[in-house]
């Protein structure tokens, strides 16, 4: 998903008749968006972090996964006519994937990965960094991207948005949820990137 993606998601009004995040993204990976997006909506209800940076994480698998479901019922709606986005005919769950990389890898051990590595620093019970995404307005002086203390959570006060490992990296380098969990498996050492790229 890109950034001017989720920078108009927080910024839209919800009963607006906004166009569909997933209209113009492949079918396996708006499949893959609806899985995601749901089991990290139930993690996040049950999870009891910090209200302040889960709610508007809540808030936008919301409406991720509001806008996969549409975009799924639609296409499944679509099907019959000529030329139909194609369905597709050996979809992996990428479920499995997702936990496996967001166990192994948390956002202050991510900062560390990038070139030149970011050290979150400690404030309270989390941390905050300096924000290096592009929807942020100019240099970011005063960190500003606070992370929650279970390391799973994000949250930028400047740029009004938050999510989590996934959502970050996606967010960061304006990438899909599949072409970012390839990337986060092949940074964390659990596969090559050639190898990832093979299973998504």
């Amino acid at each position: 998903m890109a950034t001017a993606d989720l920078s108009r998601l927080h910024s839209r009004n919800l009963d607006a008749r906004a166009v569909n995040l997933y209209r113009a993204t492949r079918t396996v990976d708006v499949l893959a968006a609806v899985e995601y997006w749901g089991w990290w909506l139930a993690e996040l209800e049950s999870d009891g972090a910090d209200p302040a940076t889960a709610e508007p994480s809540i808030a936008l698998a919301g409406c991720h996964l509001n806008d996969a479901i549409e975009e799924i019922e639609r296409r499944q709606r679509l099907r019959s006519r000529t030329g139909a986005p194609p369905w597709p005919d050996r979809w992996r769950s990428a479920l499995p994937d997702a936990r496996i990389v967001k166990d192994a890898l948390d956002i202050p051990a991510y900062y560390g990965l990038l070139s030149p590595p970011m050290r979150p620093e400690r404030r309270g019970r989390g941390w905050v960094v300096r924000c290096d995404l592009p929807s942020h307005p100019g240099p970011d002086r005063n960190p500003s991207l606070r992370i929650a203390a279970c390391g799973r959570l994000w949250y930028c006060d400047v740029c009004g948005i938050g999510g989590d490992l996934l959502t970050l990296h996606c967010a960061r380098l304006g990438l899909t949820f599949r072409d970012g969990l390839v990337e986060l498996a092949a940074e964390a050492g659990l596969m090559t990137e050639t190898g990832a790229r093979r299973a998504g």
